[in-house]
């Protein structure tokens, strides 16, 4: 049975962290969660995904860095520890008419964020590194098009209460500092079958 999904509305977002410093591996940058009040049947269809660093501060020697997208479910609790994100109104819609988004989370200040309430994917759907060898130094825009990895109705599709969560996967070394940036394209709609 065919999978259709109905678009409401469509979004693009940016998402940048402060100057960060001292992130270990496993510790999270940008957490975003899907939380339709009502109706909740409505489901976010992730479309597009870029990320950028850029080293602000040389680290004391030469490293990897990394980092980790995972699809969060059962999130019941949001992050703290950073700048809180509460996308409302007309904020990222390409059309001015339809729906607002219902994207709620939190990126990073300066270190890690306090993460909520959520189960982590064993893995992720997306990851990847480079090597910061000095101040400048940077990684990206690396494209990530999710809806040219599945079968129809495209994309990673987020039910009521699920989301993104972006992880650190390489631990920053001493005086290391930079910027992670997130760019994505989503719809929220309805998935039915025909």
């Amino acid at each position: 049975m065919p999978v259709v999904f109905d678009i409401i509305s469509s979004h693009r977002h940016a998402f940048s962290t402060g100057l960060v410093t001292g992130l270990t591996a496993g510790q999270s940058f940008l957490s975003l969660r899907h939380a339709p009040a009502a109706p909740t049947t409505r489901v976010m269809r992730l479309r597009h995904l870029e990320m950028e660093f850029i080293t602000t501060t040389a680290f004391a020697a030469a490293q990897e860095m990394g980092f980790a997208a995972y699809i969060a479910r059962s999130f019941s609790v949001a992050p703290s520890g950073g700048t809180a994100i509460a996308i409302t109104g007309n904020e990222g819609k390409v059309l001015t008419s339809s729906q607002s988004s219902v994207l709620t989370g939190a990126v990073s200040t300066t270190g890690a964020l306090t993460v909520g309430t959520r189960t982590l994917d064993a893995f992720p759907f997306v990851t990847s590194s480079f090597w910061s060898a000095a101040a400048g130094g940077s990684f990206g825009p690396r494209i990530y098009g999710q809806t040219l990895n599945f079968i129809e109705p495209g994309g990673i599709i987020l039910a009521n209460q699920e989301g993104i969560e972006f992880q650190s996967t390489i631990a920053m070394g001493g005086s290391g500092v930079g910027r992670w940036v997130a760019t994505i394209a989503y719809d929220i709609g309805l998935v039915t079958s025909s």
